[in-house]
């Protein structure tokens, strides 16, 4: 199994080393066999990687909190790999996912829209139709959701993205 380095992923995701090494610290568990204090440089398995840039993009880019983004990732991680959809353990998907995060004073909830078919009805009008299945993720389910402040997660792209940057 390919192991990455802070350095080779910060600079192949365009991150900074020391932004990168934060989000490491936050999201995943200490590593056993590395650490400030011994001197061995932490290595990441595609998985771990993917976690850390899935944990700095629900920071950087949907504008989370840490803990808001740690509860996240608890979440959804355990959804995406039950599906083969984590890279390092995916399995080709035909749908195209997206991820509603729904945030409520009790916690967050969550609604998962597969796009299977989009055909356009009305090209002057783009009007289209569109086929998903769409999957509710458990997690601590909030009933008091701001229908206001829902944000999408477009995870398939995100997915694509990464593959792409680490080849």
């Amino acid at each position: 199994m390919k192991k990455y380095n802070n350095k080779t992923l910060s600079k192949a995701l365009n991150t900074s080393l020391s932004k990168w090494k934060r989000w490491g610290r936050e999201f995943l568990p200490p590593d056993p066999n590395a650490g400030m204090q011994c001197g061995i440089a932490r290595e990441y398995s595609m998985q771990e990687a993917f976690t850390v840039y899935l944990g700095g993009y629900l920071v950087g880019n949907l504008k989370y909190s840490i803990p808001e983004t740690k509860t996240i990732l608890g979440d959804i991680l355990p959804w995406l790999d039950k599906r083969k959809m984590i890279p390092g353990n995916l399995v080709s998907d035909e749908k195209d996912w997206l991820i509603n995060i729904m945030k409520g004073a009790s916690g967050f909830a969550y609604k998962a829209k597969g796009v299977i078919e989009q055909k356009i009805i009305d090209q002057k009008e783009n009007i289209y139709n569109e086929q998903y299945v769409l999957c509710l993720i458990p997690g601590k389910q909030s009933k008091d959701i701001d229908m206001l402040n829902i944000k999408v997660l477009h995870i398939t792209n995100l997915i694509k993205s990464f593959t792409g940057m680490i080849g």
